[in-house]
């Protein structure tokens, strides 16, 4: 084998087995952050019951369980308690509910009623039914019904018209129009 192709090969190899120490690392982290999230959760099957907003947290967690862990046991409590909540017209809780219960096809179809009649006349949503438009509650929605498999088209495309009129000119979106771009926003 001559020097270069040596040289190649051992490049290659190394290369391999940093991609494999770092998907090993990373293995590690995830199952360390899904062991304490069943550590966390409480008898209800939330979480951050102490802090403002156990609800909306609980649904961020459950759908990056969703996604990594499917299968995980703790899963199910979580489920049942986020298909029984009850809140009546705060937009965020219902657009992460339905979202939660669609990965699992049991999404209530007067929640996904209540989120299309909620829609304001520019096209978003608010926090709740009587609230101006914002992006955040309007990608929620949109999110939301998405999962759903939703398709009116003129209810969706009234939404993606708000987000693109409304977008800052550097592509992102405030909390309101008028605010400066906010990555948390596009990360929904």
């Amino acid at each position: 084998m001559g020097f270069i192709k040596a040289i190649k090969y051992l490049l290659i190899t190394l290369m391999f087995i940093g991609i494999c120490y770092t998907l090993s690392a990373q293995t590690v982290s995830i199952e360390n952050g899904i062991k304490y999230l069943e550590e966390t959760q409480d008898s209800s099957g939330l979480w951050d019951t102490e802090g403002d907003t156990p609800f909306r947290n609980s649904c961020v967690v459950v759908r990056a369980l969703q996604k990594i862990d499917p299968d995980n046991p703790k899963l199910q409590t979580a489920i049942d308690t986020i298909k029984t909540y009850q809140d009546s017209l705060i937009i965020d809780y219902i657009a992460r509910k339905t979202e939660v219960l669609a990965q699992e096809e049991l999404e209530d179809s007067s929640d996904v009623n209540l989120l299309v009649s909620c829609q304001n006349t520019d096209g978003g949503w608010g926090l709740d039914g009587e609230l101006s438009s914002n992006f955040l509650h309007t990608i929620l929605c949109i999110n939301a019904l998405n999962e759903t498999g939703f398709n009116d088209l003129k209810v969706i495309g009234k939404a993606i018209g708000y987000l693109i009129y409304n977008n800052n000119e550097d592509g992102g979106w405030g909390f309101e129009i008028g605010d400066s771009s906010r990555v948390k926003y596009i990360q929904t």
